[in-house]
């Protein structure tokens, strides 16, 4: 008797044991389960998420061309919110694409491991042209900062130096270089530029053959003085232009169009 209870005991301690053991394994495969779907959800939704930062990218690109370059306080402070955000999207972007690319639950072929690789480099490449082309619109500057600055006193100078000349044909003739000077800041375009080194290199021509209007009742050393100062002024004319070619903004190309294709190619991708 005592050993058909014995029996008993042993057999329910061994049942409960097995109802235990499965319950256990049941609430870690069920929690496994939680997290792996948990997971997955978060993957999907960092995927989501990287869809929609080049259109946000190619917004704040937008906004920094057509806004903050043409605002004062960018040139005053140096800090362009637009900039600002884009660096910010594109660092939060790097992260997500590096956790996606480090993904160990979820198979991910060398396709699409080389393809996230490529946009986390892209990302690095944009942050960089970013601070960089920051770096060379603000020494370019916006009419009286940075070379545009120094471009357009240097303007207002010389008409002061015509006008201590008693020229009336001279003071004209270096007022429609600054005309010129002006309309390329608002406009900018090679004929302006060529327009205005047209005029220079004509007046040189008439100062030191010291013929024409412009010539008249100034000496020798004044004359020379002069062609020399017209000579700082095309060469700040081009130095603009070659600043503007190179930044994009004389004919839209140049870093600004570079940078532009960069974005184009996060959303192709």
């Amino acid at each position: 008797m005592i050993g058909i209870k014995q029996t008993i005991q042993t057999r329910l301690i061994l049942f409960t044991g097995t109802i235990i053991a499965l319950f256990i394994l049941f609430f870690i495969l069920q929690y496994n389960n939680y997290v792996f779907t948990k997971r997955t959800l978060a993957y999907h939704e960092n995927i989501n998420q990287t869809k929609i930062v080049p259109s946000k990218l190619q917004g704040l690109h937008y906004l920094f061309i057509n806004r903050d370059i043409l605002e004062n306080k960018f040139y005053a402070n140096g800090v362009s919110p637009s900039v600002d955000s884009s660096i910010m999207i594109l660092t939060a972007y790097k992260k997500s694409l590096e956790s996606l690319v480090e993904t160990d639950y979820i198979p991910i072929n060398s396709r699409t491991q080389k393809m996230l690789t490529s946009l986390r480099n892209e990302s690095d490449n944009l942050i960089q042209k970013y601070m960089s082309l920051t770096k060379e619109i603000l020494e370019r500057g916006l009419y009286l900062t940075g070379k545009s600055g120094e471009w357009i006193r240097f303007g207002s100078y010389l008409q002061d130096l015509a006008g201590s000349y008693n020229n009336v044909s001279l003071v004209r003739t270096v007022s429609e270089m600054n005309n010129i000077l002006d309309e390329y800041q608002y406009n900018k375009t090679n004929d302006r530029i060529r327009q205005l080194l047209e005029k220079i290199n004509n007046l040189k021509v008439q100062l030191l053959a010291k013929s024409g209007p412009n010539a008249i009742s100034i000496d020798e050393a004044s004359r020379l003085k002069f062609s020399k100062e017209l000579d700082t002024f095309a060469s700040l004319a081009l130095d603009i232009q070659k600043t503007d070619t190179k930044i994009g903004l004389l004919n839209g190309e140049g870093d600004l169009g570079e940078m532009g294709l960069h974005l184009g190619m996060l959303l192709d991708k």
